[in-house]
């Protein structure tokens, strides 16, 4: 599948937290919202996301399970409260992955994204 090129612009920022051989952690932040947008720009520049059996090359069997995860979500709802602020820990399967790019724990992700 490819991005549509009549589709919507869209647009995502992104920084590398570490590298191992021939992966990379990223983090990643849509700032629009399209759908599939992480994994469509990802694609897109060359690097599709581990498990990705539709934009990237993995098997729709057998293969490993995607590794996109939305580490944190803030919505600010409210024009006069603070935003609403959710993490959740990094899944198990993709520890492995991570570690060979420098990640020990969720504590490192926090400090690695200046929370």
């Amino acid at each position: 599948m490819k991005p549509d090129p009549n589709g919507l612009p869209s647009v995502t920022t992104w920084r590398v937290l570490g590298r191992a051989a021939g992966h990379a952690w990223l983090a990643l932040e849509p700032i629009t919202g399209r759908t599939h947008q992480l994994r469509v720009h990802c694609a897109a520049m060359g690097w599709p996301i581990v498990g990705d059996t539709i934009y990237g090359n993995a098997p729709r069997t057998g293969g490993p399970v995607q590794h996109l995860h939305a580490r944190e979500i803030v919505v600010p709802l409210y024009p006069k409260r603070e935003a609403i602020r959710v993490t959740a820990p990094v899944p198990e399967h993709m520890h492995e992955r991570l570690a060979a790019c420098g990640f020990v724990d969720d504590a490192d992700v926090v400090a690695s994204m200046g929370g």
